[in-house]
């Protein structure tokens, strides 16, 4: 089937039924090459469809990020705190809420009693440690912004194209809404547009079914 939407420029058909051509435009999750293969005399012959298609595709990928931003700066200051749960009930070390202090990050582990890989106590210990910070306004420059989304949109289209895709053409452009730096990359590409998909059971029924009323009309 297809994963992108695209105008074919070359099938390659190892086994299966194909059901485009060259020059066609193929949408996304069209099917590109069947698994079902009809037969003029014989029944209808299913197989693993294999083989590539190669065809021109287009994107417009926009990446978006503020020029300022809210950073944390940790003070230093880490606080603990301990709780043991027996049983079911938990029973706090500490007076104040259990509820976590805000600007900090707090991870929790827990330990349970027991013998690892022979048995386990209806008994953990719960950890929690609060690491203090303070936000900060911090900004970054429209040449730095440009650059990152430059390559963050580059990026993206690696990942559809993939590693065999070729890039035929493309254009970046950049500009600064509101406080957000904005960047679209568009891109002709040329790629292997095909992805393997399994046949559903009604799938693989209805191609059964129509070669046997094919060849009964024969």
């Amino acid at each position: 089937v297809a994963e992108q939407s695209g105008i074919i420029e070359r099938m390659n058909v190892l086994r299966g039924f194909p059901l485009f051509k060259k020059g066609q435009t193929a949408a996304e999750n069209d099917t590109l090459i069947d698994g079902a293969v009809p037969s003029t005399f014989n029944k209808t012959e299913l197989m693993h469809a294999e083989g590539s298609v190669i065809a021109r595709t287009w994107y417009e990928i926009c990446a978006v990020m503020p020029l300022e931003y809210s950073e944390k700066v940790y003070s230093g200051e880490i606080k603990h705190r301990f709780a043991l749960i027996a049983f079911g009930n938990r029973i706090n070390f500490y007076r104040n809420s259990r509820i976590f202090d805000t600007n900090c990050d707090n991870i929790l582990r827990k330990q349970t009693l027991g013998i690892s890989g022979f048995f386990e106590l209806p008994i953990a210990l719960m950890t929690e440690k609060s690491r203090f910070y303070e936000l900060e306004t911090a900004s970054v420059s429209e040449e730095t912004a440009r650059t990152l989304l430059e390559a963050r949109a580059n990026e993206e289209l690696r990942s559809k194209i993939g590693d065999d895709g070729e890039i035929i053409s493309a254009e970046f452009t950049f500009s600064v809404i509101d406080g957000f730096a904005v960047g679209t990359l568009r891109a002709e590409c040329r790629q292997n547009i095909a992805a393997e998909k399994e046949m559903t059971a009604e799938e693989i029924n209805a191609a059964i079914s129509a070669g046997e009323e094919q060849n009964t009309d024969d």
